[in-house]
């Protein structure tokens, strides 16, 4: 949910704030899905991008959800 929220860097930063010591987070943000409002739709981001977004959390682990083909398939009047 992240992309549609317009200072996620707030966001995280409450998300942070809130979290329990020693509490872990999952977040998946987009890289390869399209625009999508809902009703607002404003980041991407990759790797780099996310280690900038997440600058108050000791340990980011990056795992890949989808490659390419998962974005693509989310354009079906294209194919």
């Amino acid at each position: 949910m992240l992309e549609h929220t317009p200072r996620s860097s707030a966001t995280v930063r409450e998300m942070y704030r809130i979290l329990k010591l020693g509490g872990e987070l999952f977040a998946y943000v987009p890289f390869m899905i399209p625009y999508h409002a809902a009703p607002d739709d404003y980041y991407r981001w990759t790797c780099k991008g996310i280690t900038k977004l997440f600058p108050c959390f000791e340990a980011i682990d990056i795992i890949v959800g989808g490659g390419p083909t998962s974005g693509m398939l989310y354009l079906p009047e294209i194919f």
